[in-house]
């Protein structure tokens, strides 16, 4: 049901106009793949570390809380599955805000206030787990996936800038995916090691926010090259509009408003 949903959106929408344009210019890849890594092997490393803080915070909070429910506040798995279900209800409710949020203050502000959040939030998250009391674990988990929320909400929006139109769902794709496994596939082995060799939850919460770090700077390098593609492809349609004839020679268009980091 939910592919036929899915696959049902995906067909009603029409192609953005830089995917039109390139369409028409007959300038799509036939090996995409190649050309990514050979034209934007760097901006694939930048998106996969952008990812890294949502994908750890959200595995370790999703999954090994459960692990870690058992192992280091001896507590049962229902109990935790008790507390982490209503949690993920706040996602539910912030991604779409996050969303409403970037369209009205940029893509930027919000995925870093919410890669910055996340490198807080490790701190505080565990500390309310060790209370073992209902309402401050639920509020601990609350507060942990509201700035997963502000991160992840945005990443699509954020990070296609920083490819060419030509190669960004290959460059999308390929950097998410790398992101991902390395975010979520070793995250809960990480802090397993931790956790048996520290003896305590603050080896996580540091491991949680040094990948919040590594995200907070990607993004900000990514942000620096998606700036200067947007710069050059305002000042090439500012040439086009001036060169293009017009029955109302006195009206300006500024399309810089049109773009927000």
């Amino acid at each position: 049901m939910l592919v036929g949903v899915g696959l049902f959106v995906r067909l009603s929408l029409e192609e953005s106009p830089e995917f039109a344009a390139v369409k028409a210019q007959n300038t799509v890849d036939r090996l995409p793949v190649v050309e990514v890594f050979r034209e934007c092997g760097g901006r694939v490393v930048l998106m996969a570390g952008g990812i890294l803080s949502a994908g750890v915070a959200f595995t370790l909070a999703s999954v090994y809380s459960l692990e870690y429910a058992r192992t280091g506040l001896q507590l049962d798995k229902d109990t935790m599955i008790a507390v982490l279900l209503p949690a993920t209800l706040v996602i539910i409710v912030c991604v779409p805000l996050a969303g409403k949020l970037a369209d009205r203050f940029g893509n930027r502000r919000v995925f870093l206030a919410g890669a910055v959040s996340l490198i807080v939030l490790p701190f505080v998250w565990p500390a309310l787990l060790q209370t073992r009391e209902y309402w401050l674990m639920l509020l601990g988990f609350t507060l942990l996936f509201i700035g997963y929320s502000a991160n992840y909400g945005v990443v699509p929006a954020y990070f296609s800038q920083v490819f060419p139109a030509r190669l960004r769902f290959t460059g999308m794709s390929i950097g998410f995916t790398v992101g991902l496994i390395a975010g979520n596939a070793f995250s809960p082995d990480i802090a397993t090691y931790l956790l048996h060799t520290t003896g305590g939850w603050l080896g996580i919460a540091v491991y949680m926010a040094a990948m919040s770090v590594v995200s907070v700077t990607a993004a900000c390098s990514s942000g620096r090259r998606a700036t200067h593609r947007a710069r050059h492809a305002i000042r090439f349609r500012t040439i086009r509009l001036r060169a293009w004839p017009t029955t109302a020679p006195h009206r300006s268009i500024d399309c810089r408003t049109s773009y927000r980091t």
